[in-house]
């Protein structure tokens, strides 16, 4: 078979695989207590047995490479992104993922190899995946808990966010960086676009766009940005994990003055929602606080029940200036 061919064959199996992966479409029925078999599809179990021949041998060279093989990559990029586009504080681990993986393309393999008719293979499938289901359900639970939520992503206007978080064009100072960007990188590209020296870092944004990090990894640097941005990334995240008790908070709340001192003197860190539990704390002499109200349509229920139970004035952005 050609190169052109295999990837074809390849391609559609891979889509096949990722719309099934998408009809569990939330947490809470992924990780459903569910039967001792899941309906693979006629499509799916056709992909395979009708191309069984060219998928052995490309299913044994994909596990030969490992859990830093192409394949594996690929498959933990569309597990990465399906959770994270269910639950955006879901902590994920790698190796875990890697070796789920792994165990997809073995048990997917072996059905193609002990089974003699496409009968055969549609019972086996069924078993394999709801073991690999269970599987990734575990992973969540462990993080989430048995009844998981989804917390989805918003996505706004670059408009929208400016005025969220009071930055008015005129005041925006080069080099710019949006911390939590989105795939899209929508306000990198406007900002782009008006001539600024715009960049974005999100954990899933591609590389023309920006660069692909976990924000508590980058290297902010020092006296380095004129504005850095945040609109319901950050500080969104700082919040939960403080309001949550966890241990990550502490990670979140050096992070945060890192930003602070890879601020260029005069420079902004303009995030939405804001941390009075943080702020209080900022020396006054080398930093000033503006308090930006939300507009009430911009006050998700996550942050209403937040204010409510922890009587922080969370409804609205900040911008903290570095003075020197």
């Amino acid at each position: 078979m050609s190169d052109a061919a295999d990837a074809s064959v390849i391609t559609a199996l891979a889509a096949l695989l990722v719309a099934r992966l998408r009809a569990w479409d939330t947490l809470a029925a992924l990780c459903a207590r569910g039967p001792a078999r899941e309906d693979p599809g006629e499509a799916l179990v056709a992909q395979l047995w009708d191309h069984r021949d060219e998928l052995r041998p490309w299913l044994q060279s994909a596990q030969d490479a490992g859990s830093d093989g192409p394949v594996v990559l690929a498959m933990r990029t569309w597990l990465r992104r399906w959770l994270w586009s269910r639950n955006q504080f879901l902590t994920l681990d790698e190796q875990a993922l890697a070796q789920l993986s792994l165990r997809v393309l073995h048990d997917v393999q072996a059905s193609l190899l002990a089974t003699s008719d496409v009968t055969a293979l549609r019972t086996r499938l069924a078993v394999t995946l709801a073991e690999q289901r269970e599987a990734l359900a575990a992973l969540v639970r462990a993080r989430l808990g048995d009844a998981p939520r989804d917390v989805t992503c918003g996505h706004y206007s670059p408009a929208l966010q400016l005025e969220v978080l009071g930055l008015a064009e005129s005041v925006i100072a080069d080099p710019v960086l949006d911390i939590g960007c989105g795939v899209g990188a929508e306000l990198v590209l406007a900002l782009r676009a008006r001539g600024h020296d715009a960049r974005g870092i999100d954990r899933d944004v591609p590389a023309a766009l920006g660069e692909s990090v976990d924000w508590l990894r980058f290297g902010y640097g020092v006296d380095r940005w004129g504005t850095v941005i945040s609109h319901l990334g950050f500080s969104l995240h700082f919040l939960h994990h403080h309001l949550g008790g966890q241990a990550s908070a502490y990670t979140h709340a050096e992070v945060y003055m890192q930003v602070l001192r890879s601020l260029a003197v005069g420079g902004v860190f303009a995030y939405a929602p804001g941390l009075p539990f943080i702020e209080a704390m900022l020396p006054r002499d080398r930093y000033r606080l503006t308090r930006v109200p939300l507009p009430a349509a911009h006050l998700t229920p996550t942050l209403r029940r937040a204010q409510l139970e922890t009587g922080l004035a969370l409804g609205q952005a900040s911008q903290v200036r570095r003075l020197a």
